[in-house]
């Protein structure tokens, strides 16, 4: 796959190539609450909602199905393939590691995660 500049990073400002940019916007997705983008209230997810919830399964599909939903709403240049998430509880923290692969328009694969914390960081 070519990788050329597709965005901008929002906190230095460089340039981001296409899978950077995309990351970029899925962690912006996935950690927005929904109802607090102005002009854009619907934008978001559920995952903040959900990350003090009790560390179960009902937790984890409602973790998966927000993460999925989110994604397939607000960024269109992927598809989610596969949502899998794992316990964190090392002592320090607990919370959820989400892994998500996802396809691309050309059919290539990209794989990002992120560690959603419970309480004050």
């Amino acid at each position: 796959m070519m990788t050329y500049a597709a965005g901008m990073s929002r906190t230095s400002g460089e340039l981001l190539n296409q899978d950077e940019h995309l990351r970029q916007s899925i962690h912006d997705i996935l950690t927005t609450p929904l109802g607090t983008r102005l002009m854009r209230r619907e934008y978001g997810s559920l995952l903040p909602f959900l990350i003090d919830a009790p560390a179960n399964d009902a937790t984890r599909l409602k973790l998966m199905a927000a993460t999925a939903t989110a994604l397939i709403r607000w960024e269109p240049r992927i598809k989610v393939s596969k949502v899998s998430l794992s316990l964190i509880n090392d002592g320090i923290n607990s919370g959820w590691n989400t892994l998500i692969e996802m396809r691309r328009a050309d059919s290539s694969t990209l794989t990002t995660s992120l560690s959603l914390v419970r309480g004050a960081t």
